[in-house]
């Protein structure tokens, strides 16, 4: 895995929809640490001041997490990744 190749093709992502934080989702594998890798590139980038747009590293859950946008925004903020079926929802000309 090239850590820096994925920072920076989520900086242009972000920086294209115009995010004020990008949210990076990372699975834990089994003999293979992601998130330490991932982790390690952020604080070098960090320091070097590359990136424009924060990010921020969510671990996923073990179990399935639907594909529903609200359950994936629930989980790094409630911690639950519960979807919402009542309003508001994502509004994706923002998203």
């Amino acid at each position: 895995m090239s850590p820096n190749l994925v920072l920076d093709g989520l900086q242009l992502a972000a920086e294209a929809v115009g995010a004020d934080t990008a949210i990076l989702y990372t699975h834990v594998n089994r003999g293979h640490d992601v998130g330490a890798r991932l982790r390690e590139a952020l604080q070098a980038r960090r320091a070097a001041g590359v990136d424009r747009v924060p990010v921020q590293l969510a671990e996923a859950p073990a179990r399935f997490l639907s594909g529903q946008e609200t359950a994936l925004i629930n989980h790094p903020v409630a911690r639950t990744g519960d979807p919402t079926f009542i309003p508001p929802r994502i509004n994706r000309a923002s998203a």
